[in-house]
Parts: C-alpha cells; sequence; structure tokens
C-alpha cells in the first residue's frame, strides 16, 4: 500500500488547501479590532471537512469502494481509533499548547516527533536502539536547546559574571 501522500498531485492539493486556509483566516478577522472572527479549533474543523468532503468525488471515481468486500469490525474499530484518538486528540492538544505556550514553543514541540517515534518503537514493537538513534536524539536535543535560547543566556549570564568579578580584582 502506498502512502497516500506520494500519490500524483498531493503536494499541489496541500498547496491549494494551505492558500485557502490563509484566506479563510484572513476574512475572518474582524478589521476594527484585527481578532479573529472564527476560533482556531472552528477553523481546523472547519479545514478538516471540507477537505474530506472535497475528497469524497475523487475517493469515488478512483476506488470504486461498493466494490470492494465490507470492512471488518476490527478495521472499523482501527478507523474509529485513528479518528478519535490520533487526529482529535492531537487537535485538541496542538490547540492546547498553542493558547497555553505560544507559537514558538508549538513549534519546538514538533521536534520531538522523531525521539517519540523511536522510543515508541523500541518500547512497544521491540525494536532496538543504535548509535546513530542516540546521536540524533542529542541533536535534537542540542537543536531545542539552541532555539530555545534559556541555555545560552544562561551559560552568558555566568561569564558576564565572571568578567565583573576578574575585572573588580
Amino acid at each position: 500500500m502506498r502512502c497516500p501522500t506520494s500519490e500524483p498531485g498531493s503536494s499541489l492539493s496541500f498547496f491549494v488547501w494551505q492558500v485557502l486556509f490563509f484566506m479563510l483566516l484572513q476574512a475572518s478577522m474582524d478589521a476594527d479590532s484585527g481578532q479573529w472572527g472564527v476560533s482556531p479549533m472552528g477553523t481546523a474543523t472547519g479545514q478538516v471537512m471540507a477537505s474530506s468532503l472535497i475528497m469524497l468525488p475523487l475517493v469515488m471515481m478512483l476506488d470504486r469502494p461498493w466494490t470492494l468486500p465490507p470492512p471488518s469490525l476490527t478495521a472499523i474499530g482501527a478507523l474509529i481509533g485513528v479518528a478519535a484518538i490520533s487526529t482529535a486528540l492531537a487537535y485538541v492538544l496542538y490547540f492546547r499548547i498553542l493558547a497555553t505556550a505560544g507559537a514558538t514553543n508549538l513549534l519546538l514541540v514538533t521536534f520531538l516527533i522523531p525521539i517519540s517515534a523511536i522510543l515508541l518503537g523500541t518500547f512497544f514493537l521491540g525494536e532496538s536502539l543504535l548509535p546513530r538513534h542516540f546521536a540524533g536524539i542529542a541533536l535534537i536535543g542540542a537543536g531545542l536547546a539552541a532555539i530555545d535560547g534559556r541555555l545560552w543566556r544562561t551559560v552568558r549570564t555566568a561569564i558576564d559574571h565572571r568578567k565583573g568579578t576578574t575585572s573588580e580584582q
């Protein structure tokens, strides 16, 4: 089975939807106050629903689901699990982090996705950790520390403090 994003036109489709999404955001902004007229969760819900409705005719033409055998209860349960747990919960967490921590910290969280994938594969699938995994985790940690800036501010403050102490003697 091929990944849906490897299908021809998927990049174009993604680009078109991003443009339409930002046009919707601009249209929903109140010109006087600069406040958004639609909540971020409402906008995300509308985007997912609209993309699903637009994809429906394409799915009907290409996959012809009426010719396939009916899905098993296991498959239906897996679909509900992916939709309810993975997608819906991810959106709720995404917007909760956005509201509480801000956009920059939200972006930093996305760097943790490969680390969580490696650890989940190790704990639940019995995959082994190789030296390259540890190197990747260390690089991601260093990148997060560099982007965040708190470590560098602490080091700079300590250096400035030492210079101030040394020059007074």
